[in-house]
């Protein structure tokens, strides 16, 4: 019975064209809900809502734990510039989404995009805007 049920799954996975996770040429397919990822407050909206994005933002896949993968690079118009004062630098890491603060004695890992965090939790990347290990990247 168990070869039976595995058997049938193995046809309908191929019928659909599944490959664990990778593409008809052998890519690596992104997984979880597509949307895009706005920078300002680092908040991930569903491609499903009926807003657009604002200021700046990256669109993507959100998979379970805040892992996010970007299929663009960064996007849209800055709607507030960075203060002058009060900003810690450092990085949001994409994968966890998560500020990290210069600082810290560890490396980003890739992809991520560097900029400055204000006292309110804001995120206001560097100019030129690019993920760095991302789509749109020049840094590899």
């Amino acid at each position: 019975m168990a070869v039976r049920i595995a058997s049938a799954l193995l046809v309908v996975c191929l019928a659909l064209g599944c490959t664990n996770g990778r593409g008809k040429n052998g890519e690596l397919l992104p997984k979880g809900a597509p949307g895009w990822l706005e920078l300002y407050d680092l908040s991930f909206h569903p491609q499903s809502e009926a807003v657009t994005p604002q200021g700046l933002y990256i669109q993507g896949y959100m998979a379970a734990e805040k892992d996010f993968t970007p299929t663009s690079g960064i996007k849209g118009q800055a709607i507030f510039e960075a203060p002058t004062s009060g900003t810690t630098p450092g990085w949001v890491q994409l994968n966890g989404l998560k500020f990290i603060r210069d600082v810290v004695a560890v490396s980003p890992t890739k992809p991520y995009v560097k900029g400055v965090q204000d006292q309110g939790g804001k995120f206001y990347p560097n100019k030129p805007y690019e993920i760095v290990g991302g789509p749109g990247s020049e840094v590899p």
